[in-house]
């Protein structure tokens, strides 16, 4: 009777991998986290003293007021902005011939006034655009006539909404990692079928990155980043208002009525250029 052949050790750092998550482990990340969370706070303008007093507040109502979206809600309030800039720029009334978004009337048929109408009901369309016109999301276009400077909504300085939106990101961020740590298959199940399976149940979290992208390419960078988001969160935004507005059976499938708050979010980066220039100066590799 023949013997199998014995498998070969795996590297080390190939060992690790497939390792257990050990107390060791999950204290590392949690102190890497927390180094995080107090560089953001000083970027901010906080102060160590200020982070200590949230911490220790966070803490404290952690277990009895777990954090959930509707804390940020001044942040959720841009939504229906951003829905009337995808309008403008998507929609066949609102768009011209040389697929630019038009420049509109406050008032009127096919006017500022009706996306306003449509979006932010609530709001005179006068103040809506006074509003935008102040962040430098419109401009004056011609007499009488607006036009979205982009087609989002960007905040010229940092504000308490703007603010709202970190919690409430890094919250879904992490949501998508604990889904996926949690994604569990049957353990009689072959290697190449729990993959499979955890494949097919798990949320999307990607990343492209290069460690060494020269320093004048950042801006490129940018730009094609911000043109293929475009593209892709409004192919993605035409979808989930479809699945939304569907009616009940509508796809062919029975469903339960229950609903959840869905989306994705995208966002690049790139290194501490200040950092990178320092570590350059001093001779050091960036």
């Amino acid at each position: 009777m023949t013997r199998p052949t014995p498998r070969p050790a795996l590297p080390a750092k190939l060992n690790k991998l497939a390792a257990p998550v050990a107390r060791v482990d999950r204290l590392r990340v949690l102190e890497q986290m927390q180094r995080v969370v107090l560089r953001f706070a000083d970027q901010i303008g906080g102060s160590p003293a200020e982070a200590e007093r949230a911490f220790r507040s966070a803490r404290l109502r952690v277990r009895r007021e777990p954090y959930c979206a509707q804390e940020s809600g001044e942040a959720e309030q841009l939504m229906p902005y951003l829905l009337l800039f995808e309008a403008w720029f998507q929609e066949r009334q609102y768009v011209g011939i040389d697929g630019k978004p038009r420049a509109l009337p406050l008032t009127g048929a096919r006017s500022f006034a009706t996306l306003v109408k449509r979006f932010v009901p609530r709001s005179a369309a006068r103040s809506v655009a006074d509003l935008l016109l102040s962040l430098g999301a419109l401009r004056e276009h011609g007499e009488g006539l607006l036009l979205p400077t982009g087609r989002t909504l960007l905040m010229p300085h940092l504000t308490a909404t703007s603010l709202d939106r970190v919690p409430l990101a890094l919250d879904r961020l992490l949501g998508t990692f604990a889904h996926n740590f949690q994604n569990r298959s049957p353990t009689g199940a072959n290697p190449a079928l729990r993959a499979q399976r955890r494949r097919r149940h798990a949320r999307l979290e990607r990343a492209a990155f290069i460690s060494k992208l020269p320093i004048e390419d950042v801006p490129a960078f940018d730009d094609m980043i911000k043109t293929l988001a475009a593209a892709f969160l409004s192919q993605t935004d035409l979808w989930l208002q479809r699945r939304e507005r569907a009616a009940p059976g509508a796809s062919g499938r029975r469903r339960s009525g229950k609903t959840v708050a869905a989306g994705v979010s995208v966002f690049a980066f790139a290194g501490d250029e200040a950092a990178v220039a320092r570590r350059a100066a001093r001779g050091r590799p960036a």
